[in-house]
């Protein structure tokens, strides 16, 4: 008896099996998946045997399944219903070990670049928003140590309730000059309206005006008693450009970072749903988690770069060069680039230029950078050309000319918005356009930060759809 309640529960647990894994195949879509027909079989097969295993111990049932000879029933049971049972099972689980294997390696890579991530955009962070922090200090030290109106370095005025400048200490005559007035005379009817508000609220109230090009953020404290208010002013200009420095930051990296990790979750998720995949498209998918990993890494060493240029923690190799060597040695290192796209790449060099002292890396860095975006802007059978010529004195040496070298393309070129624009941080040319090649809008304001370490300067010349030429200077060397 006992061998019997052991054959009926196992033939209750195969079966509880058999029918969940129908149930969650049909759920979530199983049934297509390579190894997944044999876990069925495998199973149906051993319940079979179950079933065959209880009739045998039952003679009551015995007469009504009779499949052969006894022989042949236990051959059924054993070789057809276990054997073979538990083989296909184990051959499906086998096809799945692969997969998971490899979407195992590709989570711990996806996590590990999501962590490197995290930690550089903290980090750079904390240094915004402790630089901001100190510069609010510095303003807060400095307003408290104005004994006397007259002595702070930033605007007091008062104005009464009919808009008339009672008083205005020196630091105020950008904004008399703004409202277009002197002490005794009335300022702009919003200035009044602004006095008029405050004062019968007897509520502090904080206004932000453009003086001369500086953001002035002015308090009004009313003084009900001699129907007036006091009106501090303090330069916010720096502050608001670091908000926004920061406010780019984060949004660029939540703009950049989501492309690539949708793309890496994305093909993350299909690897491990699907194991019928073909090797070919298997392939494709692992090599999209691959390129965006790739552009991860991009994005982080270019804040990583432009961050210990603007520090002062980068190391500066200074060396005499040839500035035609340094131009031919970027040249042959994006020459393959340029025939795969089916370019046209020229130098015009004037010849005898005198040797520069600079860096011979950082140098090669900005004309890889200026003609890998030529390479991205100019379309099939275009052409690129590198120049370089005396340019004349820039007044920082004595009798050292200045070398101006410049890439030329003649691509989709740039509005005169974007030429204003190019070298700001996290601004990409050509945000306009839908099918703009990827960057992380730092790779120009990297060659503007290098070349003005080294002493040079850049500038864009464009025009749209004819083309554009970036232009830097480098100071030629006298031993």
């Amino acid at each position: 008896m006992s061998d019997v309640l052991l054959e009926s529960i196992r033939a209750a647990i195969m079966a509880l099996i058999l029918g969940y894994l129908f149930w969650i195949g049909r759920r979530e879509q199983l049934q297509q998946l390579k190894g997944w027909p044999h876990i069925l079989a495998g199973f149906t097969l051993v319940l079979f045997g179950s079933l065959i295993d209880i009739t045998d111990n039952y003679e009551s049932l015995n007469r009504y399944v009779v499949i052969g000879d006894t022989t042949t029933e236990a051959l059924l049971e054993k070789v057809g219903g276990f054997l073979i049972g538990f083989s296909l099972i184990l051959v499906g689980f086998l096809h799945w070990l692969p997969l998971v294997a490899e979407v195992r390696k590709n989570r711990e890579d996806l996590l590990k670049y999501n962590e490197e991530l995290g930690s550089q955009v903290a980090a750079r962070t904390a240094d915004l928003t402790s630089t901001n922090a100190r510069l609010l200090q510095e303003i807060e030290n400095r307003e408290s140590l104005s004994k006397f109106p007259s002595e702070d370095p930033s605007p007091v005025l008062r104005l009464a309730l009919d808009g008339t400048v009672l008083y205005a200490n020196s630091a105020s005559k950008p904004v008399l000059n703004s409202w277009g007035c002197e002490v005794g005379e009335v300022a702009p009817l919003e200035w009044r309206d602004s006095v008029a508000t405050v004062l019968s609220s007897d509520t502090d109230t904080e206004i932000e005006a453009e003086v001369e090009g500086r953001t002035i953020s002015f308090l009004l404290a009313p003084i009900t008693d001699g129907s007036y208010a006091n009106l501090y002013g303090r330069d916010i200009t720096t502050i608001k450009e670091l908000d926004q420095m920061k406010d780019d930051f984060l949004s660029m990296v939540s703009h950049e970072l989501r492309t690539p990790l949708t793309g890496i979750k994305s093909s993350a998720e299909i690897l491990m749903s699907y194991d019928d995949i073909e090797p070919e498209t298997r392939q494709e998918f692992i090599g999209i988690v691959n390129d965006e990993c790739d552009r991860l890494t991009r994005l982080i060493n270019d804040v990583l770069d432009l961050a210990r240029i603007e520090s002062g923690q980068e190391q500066w190799n200074l060396a005499e060069l040839s500035i035609p060597e340094v131009i031919d040695t970027a040249m042959s290192t994006i020459n393959a680039v340029v025939l795969q796209k089916n370019l046209s790449l020229v130098s015009n060099i004037e010849p005898d230029l005198p040797p520069i002292l600079s860096d011979r890396d950082k140098l090669v860095q900005v004309l890889n950078n200026l003609l890998s975006n030529a390479i991205k802007f100019t379309p099939s059978e275009g052409q690129i050309e590198v120049s370089a010529r005396l340019a004349g004195h820039d007044g920082s040496e004595e009798d050292s000319p200045v070398i101006r070298v410049g890439v030329s393309d003649n691509g989709i070129g740039l509005t005169s918005e974007d030429c204003q624009e190019v070298f700001d941080k996290f601004k990409q040319v050509g945000e306009s356009l839908s099918d703009r090649p990827k960057g992380t809008g730092l790779g120009l304001p990297i060659c503007n930060e290098i070349i003005q370490r080294l002493g040079g300067s850049m500038s864009v010349d464009s025009e749209l759809g004819k083309g554009s030429t970036f232009y830097f200077t480098v100071q030629s060397y006298n031993e």
